[in-house]
């Protein structure tokens, strides 16, 4: 089954764990990372975050073609 584990998805987790205060700095070398956990966990529907997970991974692609981080900031 292709439901994640949330312990098993750390860069998501840590966007998770940052809430809506804060700036979050996401390494150009951990872009790839992102990438693929949000790949995996857009497959599981039962999530309802196929959507936002698909912009995540849409701005880590992009981010990847030119070797840049990223930086996520709360409200």
């Amino acid at each position: 089954h292709d439901t994640p584990h949330w312990q098993n998805l750390p860069m998501l987790a840590r966007i998770a764990d940052q809430g809506v205060y804060g700036v979050l700095t996401i390494q150009c070398q951990e872009v790839q990372q992102l990438a693929n956990e949000c790949a995996l966990a857009a497959r599981d529907s039962t999530l309802k975050l196929t959507d936002i997970l698909n912009k995540i991974l849409r701005v880590s692609r992009s981010a990847m073609a030119y070797n840049l981080g990223l930086v996520i900031e709360g409200d």
